[in-house]
């Protein structure tokens, strides 16, 4: 493993950062909706706007994670030039699955936030804050650079990705809807 360098973790991360920044608009778009459908108490409807969101957003994060996985080499190679590229292919594995952990987590976040179901969101967001950065500061001296992408896949594995999960279903319950049921009835 390579010592921390800065520049191989940016040279990694950008192009996922902003992958992740465009991932996220999707449910962000959806959340005046769900405000409104949760103001009017319309049950059907943000059953609907939860299930795109959970839907939508999970598969392209998973597609996006596994197309950086593979050519993000490539891409930063377009980015930087050929002659600046020193991070492993590996790397880029580790980026491509912080990119699917982040987005797939970002529905429900978005989910709790938009209907105010604060507390459990804010013990889930700590966790993780926590976990990453230790994680980060364990795994600095072991793996380098990657740290903080080995810190986001790890944190995810361990739990948090299920915590998320478990956040937006249980809020879909209490608000009497089934979480990721699909239907075919328009949105607005």
């Amino acid at each position: 493993f390579s010592r921390f360098h800065p520049t191989q973790l940016r040279l990694v991360w950008k192009i996922a950062e902003i992958l992740i920044l465009l991932l996220w608009k999707v449910p962000e778009s959806l959340q005046p909706y769900l405000i409104e459908a949760d103001l009017a108490g319309d049950h059907s409807r943000i059953k609907r706007l939860y299930s795109i969101m959970v839907w939508s957003v999970c598969l392209t994060a998973l597609a996006i994670g596994i197309l950086y996985s593979l050519f993000g080499g490539w891409f930063v190679t377009l980015w930087v030039g050929n002659e600046h590229i020193q991070p492993e292919p590996w790397a880029f594995v580790l980026a491509g699955g912080a990119i699917f952990w982040l987005g797939s987590a970002r529905s429900p976040a978005l989910f709790a936030y938009s209907l105010k179901r604060f507390e459990r969101l804010n013990k889930i967001v700590f966790i993780e804050a926590l976990s990453k950065l230790v994680l980060i500061v364990v795994l600095v001296p072991i793996v380098g650079y990657t740290a903080p992408l080995m810190a986001i896949n790890v944190t995810y594995i361990l739990g948090i990705a299920w915590a998320y999960t478990y956040l937006g279903r249980e809020i879909a319950r209490s608000a009497g809807i089934k979480a990721g049921s699909h239907t075919d009835e328009p949105i607005v």
